[in-house]
């Protein structure tokens, strides 16, 4: 699989393997950060490894990039080939500190995910993906001591208000008008008034047809 390149989609594929890269810094920091008290090669997946393992996942994107079908299934393989190696060394890692979690792995998986997201898709979402990932693993202390503090009536509580959530009136209300507003659109195209709606001309004739019929 080869990849064209001018100008100006060079500059556009280095921009967006220059945010993949600062994706896995992002999340990196915090990994090292984390194990920054455990002693030089004793540490599977960290800074290094997390800016890499993005920088891999925005390497494989351009890979892929326009190859279709094919190359979203090459883009899946490796993925699937990274997951596993990076998932045998953090289990020789864990036997050997004697320590559980799936945290470190999940993290490098979605370093290598939201890389190949910055070289393919958004880089804007792929970026704030960064960002919510890096906050949360830095937040472990702060929400674990918050679910211990977290009483049954308080846990009921938020269920119930999410569960009761889609079914507030200003979210019905949006969404009645949303679907009124599509009625009226599609009234207009079967009226054969297809400029200020989106349906083309051939639908519009189409639907007159049906009419008639």
């Amino acid at each position: 699989m080869g990849i064209a390149l001018h100008s100006a989609p060079d500059i556009d594929l280095l921009q967006r393997l220059a945010i993949a890269l600062a994706i896995g810094l992002i999340i990196g920091i915090e990994r090292g950060w984390q194990q920054r008290d455990v002693a030089e090669g004793e540490r599977s997946l960290g800074l290094r490894t997390h800016a890499l393992a993005s920088l891999l996942g925005g390497v494989w994107g351009a890979i892929v990039r326009g190859q279709g079908g094919s190359g979203l299934v090459a883009l899946g393989l490796a993925f699937l080939v990274f997951a596993s190696v990076s998932s045998v060394f953090r289990l020789r890692e864990v036997r050997q500190q004697h320590t559980f979690g799936a945290t470190t792995i999940v993290a490098a998986m979605l370093a290598f995910s939201l890389g190949a997201l910055a070289v393919l898709g958004n880089t804007i979402a792929a970026s704030a993906a960064g960002v919510v990932t890096a906050c949360m693993l830095a937040l472990k202390p702060a929400l674990h001591s918050w679910v211990k503090r977290l009483t049954w009536q308080e846990l009921r509580a938020g269920l119930l208000l999410l569960a009761r959530e889609p079914f507030h009136p200003a979210v019905q209300g949006g969404l009645q008008r949303e679907n009124a507003s599509r009625n009226y659109a599609g009234r207009r195209c079967g009226d054969g008034v297809a400029d200020d709606c989106q349906c083309t001309e051939a639908e519009s004739q189409h639907r007159r047809d049906n009419g008639r019929g």
